[in-house]
C-alpha cells in the first residue's frame, strides 16, 4: 500500500473480513486505503455464514467493518447477488448503516461467475426472475439511502424494465480494468481464472492491452447476437456479462439474454442450462454435473462396448475429484461431444510409464491432479469423441479447447485409443507409442505444438 501511495495510485481494498494483520498496524493500514469495500452475503449471521460456511465470519466482518469506520472511512457493501440472498440486499445496507452505525457509502452488485471452484455449478447464477427481483432491492436501496450504485457484472439491459436502466452500466473488464495475478499473468477479467494475455513480463504491457487477439475480439462486439449488433444501446449496454455462460472462452453470450430468447421461443427458459432452446451455436464448456449421465450415455452410443467405459458411479468420482477435466460441446440443449483431460501428478506419469494405464479409471487418485496450474506435470487423455450426426466443428472446438489447454501449460500427454479414428488422430498430432513395441496401446505426446487440426478449427 505504501508503494501504491508513493507510486500516486489510488487503492481500493475488497475484503470479506478485513482481518488486518498484525493487530497494531490496522489503523495506519486503513489510512492507506482510498476505498474500503466489504463483500456481505447475507443481512444476519445466519444467512451470511451459511453461504460463506465459516461460523462467526458476519460477527468478525462487521466488528472490523466498524474499526474501519472508526478511522473516518465509509464502507462500500458488495453484495453478491445470488439465489439464496436476493430478497436480502435491502436488509443488508439497512442493518449496516442503521443498526451496526457504519457508514455506507455505496452499493456493488456482484454476479456469480461460473469459474474457479464454482465451475459448471448454476446454483449461485441469476436467472431472469431472480433479476427483476434484484433490480426491485437496488431500487429501494437507491430511493431510501441515495447511495451509488455500481453493477459491477451487468446484466443485458433487454432483460431488466426500462425503468432500471439508470442503475446499469456495461462491463468495464477489458476497457478500462484489466486483471494481474502474484505471478505476473494477465487477464481481461478478474473473474477468470484463465490467464489468456501472457505476463507482464513478456514486453510491452501497453502493447498487449491495446493490440492483444483475445482484446480485440472481446472489444470487437462479433461475438455478440445479430440483434445485440444493431441495439441502439449496445454502447451503454456491452451485452452484459461475457463470462456467465461458464463456456471456456474469454466472452461468449450473456447467459440472461439467452433465457430471453429461450422463453419467447418456447415460452419458458432453463435455468440450469444457459445454452439452450432458442441459442444454436456449438459451443465447448465445462460440463456440469447434470451432463455427467448424458456423458455416460453418449459414451456407450459412439463406442459401444469396446474400451474401459464409463459407468454413474464411477465418473462421478473422478468428477467430484477434479471437475474441469470435463468437458462437452453443445448445440443448444443437446450434448454433441465430451472430452475427458486429467492432468496428473508426479505419481501419475509413474503409474502410467510403469503400468500401461489404459485409462484413468485404471488409475489411483493421488497420480490425477485435482485442478490444472502450474503443479501439472503431465497429462491423460481419456477421450475426445462426438456423436455421428454431430457437425465438423463441434469435434473441431473440443480439439482446439484440449491444445488451447496444453498451451497454457506444456506437459507430455498421455492416451490409449480405442478406436481407429482417436489412431489417426493421435498419430497425424505426434503421439508416439510409449513402449517398445506398439502392442501395450498407450501412446505418449512428448512436445506439445501447433495442431494443424486446431488451427483449422480456428477458422470453421
Amino acid at each position: 500500500m505504501e508503494v501504491a501511495k508513493s507510486l500516486g495510485l489510488g487503492t481500493v481494498v475488497l475484503s470479506n473480513s478485513w482481518s488486518i494483520k498484525p493487530d497494531s498496524e490496522f489503523a495506519r493500514a486503513v489510512g492507506l486505503i482510498d476505498s474500503c469495500e466489504a463483500t456481505i452475503l447475507g443481512e444476519d449471521a445466519n444467512n451470511h455464514d451459511a453461504i460463506t460456511r465459516q461460523p462467526g465470519s458476519f460477527a468478525k466482518l462487521i466488528s472490523n467493518s466498524q474499526r474501519v469506520a472508526a478511522c473516518a472511512k465509509k464502507v462500500g457493501v458488495c453484495a453478491n447477488a445470488m439465489p439464496q440472498n436476493l430478497d436480502q440486499i435491502y436488509g443488508i445496507v439497512s442493518r449496516v448503516q442503521s443498526e451496526f452505525q457504519i457508514p455506507v457509502r455505496s452499493l456493488m452488485i456482484q454476479r456469480i461467475i461460473p469459474s474457479g471452484g464454482a465451475t459448471g455449478d448454476f446454483k449461485f447464477g441469476l436467472n431472469l426472475n431472480d433479476v427483476e427481483r434484484l433490480m426491485a432491492q437496488i431500487d429501494r436501496v437507491a430511493t431510501e439511502f441515495g447511495i451509488p450504485i455500481y453493477f459491477e457484472d451487468p446484466v443485458p439491459w433487454c432483460t431488466v424494465d426500462e425503468k432500471y436502466h439508470k442503475y446499469l452500466a456495461k462491463c468495464q473488464w477489458g476497457y478500462t480494468r484489466g486483471s494481474i495475478n502474484s505471478t505476473g499473468q494477465l487477464n481481461r477479467c478478474g473473474a477468470d481464472d484463465h490467464y489468456r494475455l501472457g505476463t507482464i513480463w513478456d514486453g510491452n504491457v501497453q502493447d498487449t492491452w491495446l493490440n492483444h487477439p483475445v482484446l480485440q475480439s472481446f472489444r470487437s462486439k462479433a461475438y455478440l447476437p445479430a440483434e445485440c449488433k444493431v441495439c441502439d444501446l449496445l454502447d451503454k449496454c456491452g451485452g452484459g456479462c461475457p463470462l456467465s455462460c461458464g463456456t471456456l472462452k474469454d466472452h461468449d453470450v450473456d447467459q440472461l439474454y439467452i433465457q430471453r430468447i429461450q422463453k419467447e421461443a418456447v415460452g419458458d427458459y432453463l435455468p440450469s442450462a444457459p445454452s439452450g432452446t432458442g441459442y444454436f451455436r456449438p459451443t465447448v464448456r465445462y460440463a456440469y454435473p447434470g451432463d455427467l449421465e448424458s456423458i455416460v450415455k453418449l459414451e456407450a452410443e459412439i463406442f459401444g462396448n469396446s474400451g474401459p467405459l464409463f459407468k454413474s458411479g464411477k465418473i462421478d468420482q473422478l468428477f467430484q475429484h477434479c471437475p474441469k477435466a470435463f468437458r462437452v460441446v453443445a448445440k443448444g440443449d443437446e450434448l454433441l461431444g465430451y472430452s475427458v483431460l486429467f492432468p496428473l501428478t508426479d505419481a501419475g506419469v509413474s503409474q502410467v510409464q510403469t503400468n500401461f494405464s489404459h485409462s484413468v479409471q485404471e488409475m489411483d487418485l493421488n497420480g490425477l491432479g485435482k485442478r490444472f496450474g502450474n503443479r501439472v506435470v503431465g497429462y491423460y487423455l481419456e477421450v475426445i469423441a462426438t456423436v455421428q450426426h454431430a457437425p465438423t466443428l463441434a469435434r473441431l472446438s473440443l480439439i482446439r479447447d484440449f491444445f488451447r489447454t496444453l498451451g497454457e501449460r506444456p506437459a507430455p500427454v498421455f492416451t490409449c485409443p480405442i478406436s481407429e479414428a482417436g489412431m489417426r488422430l493421435a498419430r497425424k498430432e505426434g503421439f508416439v507409442s510409449l513402449g517398445q513395441t506398439s502392442n501395450n496401446g498407450v501412446y505418449v505426446l512428448p512436445h506439445v505444438r501447433e495442431s494443424k487440426t486446431a488451427v483449422i478449427a480456428d477458422h470453421e
